[in-house]
């Protein structure tokens, strides 16, 4: 399905990069959501990618692809993939930037299954914070702006934008 006209470029323009224009290293997946479109960057190698490029790099998607998902590497930075694809609304199993903040979603897990609030406090907790509370990544101890913990048969994800 064809995405709407601009959906693709309000996205991609929706994305904060640092002051020297520049996507913050410590991002590892980025993705941003805009009408039927989401543009997604992943970053595994946490590298430094100017903004330009990452800009020209959709445009260069959206020019191949003729308005439908696809995605690209960008030269020069190795394990840097961009990617659009179509916007799915929230459910047990997507996350999209543009959901309502603060709101809950629940899965529907097996019937025999029963997830237990304490349970769910418990992995919240369990989501490592540095001195000023902001949340950092188990490994690398860095800002992040998203995570997930689980304890027992709870998964808890926070994202912020």
């Amino acid at each position: 399905m064809e995405f709407q006209a601009g959906d693709c470029k309000a996205a991609y323009h929706k994305i904060i990069y640092d002051a020297d224009s520049s996507l913050n290293h410590n991002e590892r997946n980025v993705e941003r959501t805009s009408g039927g479109c989401v543009t997604h960057i992943e970053n595994i190698k946490w590298l430094k990618i100017p903004k330009a490029l990452i800009e020209d790099g959709f445009e260069q998607i959206l020019a191949k692809c003729n308005g439908y998902a696809g995605n690209a590497t960008l030269p020069g930075f190795d394990g840097v993939r961009l990617m659009t694809r179509r916007h799915t609304h929230p459910d047990a199993h997507s996350y999209e930037d543009d959901i309502e903040l603060n709101k809950v979603f629940c899965l529907d897990g097996p019937k025999d299954v029963k997830i237990v609030k304490q349970d769910c406090v418990e992995a919240y907790r369990l989501i490592p914070t540095n001195a000023a509370g902001r949340f950092i990544s188990v490994d690398h101890h860095v800002p992040i702006n998203s995570i997930s913990s689980f304890h027992k048969k709870c998964v808890v994800s926070q994202n912020n934008p």
